[in-house]
């Protein structure tokens, strides 16, 4: 999703229709942009089906269940949650679940 630039890189994806985009580095206080994480929810809401969890570990300078915790704890549905961490993957490589 762009890490720092998450507005950005989201705008891609009303030009590019098969683009997907991925959760690394957003939801996390890393960056420490100081901008509040949970504006980013309107992407993830407008655009659930293309939208993935990414970690990026094990190179990451943060506990791996920093941004699992951080994306559950958000006020997005247990359907979108789903398909962010499962079902959204489980599709582009054809894996039935």
């Amino acid at each position: 999703m762009g890490a720092s630039e998450v507005w950005e890189y989201s705008e891609l994806l009303e030009i590019y229709p098969e683009l997907r985009m991925d959760t690394t580095m957003v939801f996390v206080d890393f960056l420490a942009t100081g901008e509040n994480t949970n504006s980013y929810l309107e992407i993830l809401e407008h655009y659930p089906d293309r939208i993935h969890f990414g970690s990026d570990f094990p190179n990451i300078p943060y506990a791996l269940s920093h941004p699992i915790c951080n994306l559950l704890n958000t006020s997005l549905s247990e359907e979108i949650k789903r398909k962010i961490f499962l079902e959204n993957s489980a599709k582009l490589f054809g894996i039935s679940i």
